[in-house]
This record gives structure tokens, C-alpha cells and sequence, in this order.
């Protein structure tokens, strides 16, 4: 048994406490962590809201596959259009104008921020009046690697795996979950 002054690992104790309680285990050892990418281009792309075409979305794939990018990194010490969809999903579940929630993502200029603007206001005039729930505006104006993210999060939940939720886009995708049902990122 290791010693040491109650609070002395700061924010990491605190998820070793969160960790612990998601796993069911006292002292649970994290053994084979895993990073699940997700990747996809959305048709608004067509719209000159990017700053990426979307042929680069294969290109990063490949850059995964062939272990140059940054979550290669990570694995080995342990998509375009997206932020668009996951601003509509955003503003649709959590209120607000299009402009709160629009970015600059890829690092469009003021003209691309404009027509990505547009995008999102046109997707909130259709479907705000309409959505039900969280799982619903999913379908409305996500993708498919929001969708796939929702059901890795979710599936994590059923199988008592705690989950680090990072950036813009996966987080929108877990609001979808939380607004269908309450408490569902407990372990988040």
C-alpha cells in the first residue's frame, strides 16, 4: 500500500476516485486504454464552409493508419464538416443563436464563417420546431461519426467503461445523449 497526503494528486485523485466507482473496483489498474477515432465529411462541405476540402478527411485517415498523427502519440505512451454539424446539434439542444455556437473550426476566414453561419441558421429554421429529443436532432443534423461517437459512449455506459470526452464535436455528440436521458454521461 502506497501513502500519501489526502488531495496531494490534485485533479488526477479525483478521477482516480471517478475511475474506481465507473469500473467497480477499489483499485482498478487501467490495462489497455484505448483511443476510438471517429472520421466523416458532411455534404454541407459542398457549401465552401470549410477551409479544408474534403478530400483531406482520407488523407488524415491515412496519416492514422499509418501512425503520424497526435492520438498515434498518445496510444503509443499508454473529419471535415463535423464542427458544423456539431454547432447545429448544439444550438438545436441547448438553445441559442447560430453565431453562439459557430467557429471558426478549420480556421475558415470571416466569409467562410459567414456561409458556415448560414448553414446552421438554415438547419435550426427546419428542424428546431420539430425535434423531440436529443437522439432526434442527432438523425436530424449529425453524421455519421456523431452518431457512431453517441454509440461508443453509450455502449462504453453498458459496459461500466468511464469515458474522457475531448473537443467540440464528440462532446455535442454526448449532449445528444444527455438530452434523451438525463444522467446518461455519469460516466463521462
Amino acid at each position: 500500500m502506497r501513502t500519501k497526503p489526502p488531495g496531494a494528486l490534485g485533479r488526477l485523485e479525483e478521477l482516480a476516485h471517478w475511475y474506481a466507482g465507473w469500473r467497480g473496483d477499489a483499485a482498478p489498474r487501467i490495462r489497455a486504454p484505448q483511443i476510438v477515432v471517429f472520421a466523416g465529411n458532411h455534404g454541407v462541405a459542398a457549401r465552401g464552409e470549410s477551409a479544408i476540402p474534403p478530400e483531406v478527411t482520407a488523407q488524415m485517415v491515412a496519416n492514422f493508419e499509418a501512425g503520424g498523427a497526435a492520438e498515434n502519440q498518445l496510444a503509443n505512451e499508454a473529419g471535415i464538416g463535423n464542427t458544423t454539424s456539431a454547432a447545429a446539434l448544439a444550438a438545436l439542444l441547448l438553445d441559442g443563436a447560430s453565431a453562439d455556437w459557430t467557429g471558426r473550426g478549420t480556421g475558415v476566414d470571416d466569409e467562410g464563417l459567414n456561409r458556415k453561419t448560414a448553414v446552421v441558421t438554415s438547419a435550426l429554421v427546419r428542424h428546431r420546431p420539430e425535434v423531440t429529443d436529443g437522439l432526434d436532432a442527432l438523425a436530424r443534423v449529425g453524421g455519421r461519426e456523431l452518431a457512431g461517437i453517441a454509440g461508443a459512449i453509450s455502449r462504453a455506459r453498458d459496459l461500466r467503461v468511464p469515458v474522457i470526452l475531448d473537443g467540440f464535436i464528440c462532446c455535442a455528440a454526448a449532449l445528444a445523449l444527455e438530452r434523451t436521458v438525463p444522467g446518461a454521461l455519469d460516466h463521462t
